[in-house]
């Protein structure tokens, strides 16, 4: 089995690129006249770095445990910094999710079976999709960004997430302290910006998707509270959720194993690293795979 590689630009302008890691049809398979899958379930993910860098240990690391399942992985490098003022990230989210579903046969993906993910930043970029996929009061800028990449009739496939995993996610930044001079140093423009439409949590339907939430209640970054109240505004919504609430970790834990520890193996609870076995399993279940 063979693991190929392959990128698209979405976005020159603001560096948007979409990484795909696709899994081939076994060479052994063939030979052998063995079952194997020409069409996948696709898990796009969103690193988080605060809008301000793209942390890497939430990239390919985090895809690992979906790829280990035989999903078809994608990590979306999307608009950070000055470039990410709404609704730029979620555009770039939506453009990548069309663009799988638009390359689907090729990809080897099942376009019925495609899921978001994102870490803290990242995963307030994917609760912005989860929530806010069907609106038309952002779609504008979107249709221009398809133009300029010259990606034709990509606004024609659906946007639509099939399932969303939140980790550590910002879905309120009102419900932060008022972002002062210094730590607007720190973080991206969108989060400086704080407008109401940025905030996923204002934004849950009965159209949003199905959605996985975790968090560590140690976290001194992003608020457990984040994640507990955007999961009872879907509870509220018949939105189908699920939530773990681990009692300690700090804050950017990925997938909490060797490859992602970076010296905070110490702090991070023996039950943690469970998170991404229990999301498998649930993505699986909601997507029917």
């Amino acid at each position: 089995m063979r693991i190929r590689t392959e990128s698209v630009t979405l976005n020159g302008q603001r560096n948007v690129v979409l990484d795909a890691y696709i899994i081939e049809q076994s060479l052994t398979a063939q030979i052998g006249h063995i079952s194997s899958p020409t069409s996948r379930p696709a898990m796009i993910i969103c690193p988080g770095g605060g809008y301000r860098i793209l942390a890497d240990r939430e990239r390919l690391p985090a895809a690992m445990p979906f790829m280990e399942q035989g999903y078809q992985s994608f990590v979306l490098s999307y608009s950070i910094g000055d470039d990410s003022v709404y609704p730029h990230p979620l555009v770039d989210l939506s453009m990548a999710v069309r663009w799988v579903r638009a390359n689907a046969e090729r990809l080897g993906v099942n376009p019925d079976q495609v899921a978001i993910m994102g870490f803290s930043a990242g995963g307030h970029c994917a609760a912005m999709l989860a929530t806010q996929w069907h609106l038309d009061t952002w779609k504008e800028a979107e249709s221009i960004d398809i133009a300029r990449a010259n990606l034709g009739d990509l606004g024609s496939y659906s946007n639509q997430p099939n399932a969303a995993v939140l980790c550590y996610a910002i879905t309120d930044f009102h419900a932060f302290p008022n972002i002062d001079e210094r730590t607007a140093e720190t973080v991206g423009a969108i989060a400086v910006q704080r407008i109401p439409e940025s905030d996923p949590v204002n934004y849950i339907s009965a159209e949003t998707c199905p959605t996985f939430l975790w968090h560590t209640a140690a976290d001194e970054t992003v608020p457990a509270l984040q994640s507990v109240r955007f999961a009872e505004r879907l509870l509220e919504a018949g939105v189908p959720v699920e939530l773990h609430l681990y009692e300690r970790g700090p804050h950017g834990i990925s997938a909490g194993n060797k490859l992602t520890d970076y010296g905070i193996e110490d702090a991070i609870p023996a039950t943690v690293p469970g998170w991404a076995n229990l999301a498998v399993l649930w993505v699986n279940a909601t997507l029917g795979y």
